[in-house]
């Protein structure tokens, strides 16, 4: 999987949709799931900008189920955490999965790569291309998970 940063020159001041927010301030969603889309078709880039002007967005907020990315549809968005639900889809082939995480000032997240050997996701974060090995609570960069959604590989056409 290609480390993306939503911080990038190349899309920092990219609008979100018809927002006014831009990619750098508001744009980790799409970044985390550009990076999945990049780990299904390597080789076939497609970057946060471009997923910016093509998902369909209601604030700044995706809509889910209405953004269509070629090579990769939405399966499901969830709202809580179950780590072990969490692992099952990252280990299937052909999946991927976005975590959402509590912030000091709100949500973010995360694309998660692979998972780890003490029972965590192994994330990159969008914010600035870190891997992560321990993304959330006591020890972890972010407050807590409380989401994720899955996405699942699909042909380019």
């Amino acid at each position: 999987m290609i480390r993306l940063s939503q911080r990038d020159p190349r899309w920092l001041n990219v609008k979100i949709g018809k927002s006014i927010s831009t990619i750098g301030n508001y744009g980790c969603l799409i970044t985390a799931r550009c990076m999945i889309f990049n780990k299904f078709h390597p080789g076939h880039w497609y970057w946060p900008d471009q997923a910016a002007r093509e998902g369909v967005f209601i604030g700044n907020n995706m809509d889910w189920v209405n953004t269509k990315y070629p090579g990769m549809k939405f399966v499901k968005r969830v709202v809580g955490y179950d780590p072990v639900t969490v692992k099952e889809w990252v280990k299937k082939p052909d999946f991927g999965v976005v975590i959402q995480v509590l912030t000091k000032s709100g949500v973010h997240w995360l694309a998660v790569w692979d998972w780890g050997i003490f029972g965590k996701p192994v994330c990159f974060d969008p914010w600035d291309k870190t891997v992560i090995y321990n993304p959330y609570g006591l020890l972890g960069k972010y407050r807590s998970a409380i989401g994720y959604a899955v996405l699942e590989k699909t042909c380019l056409v």
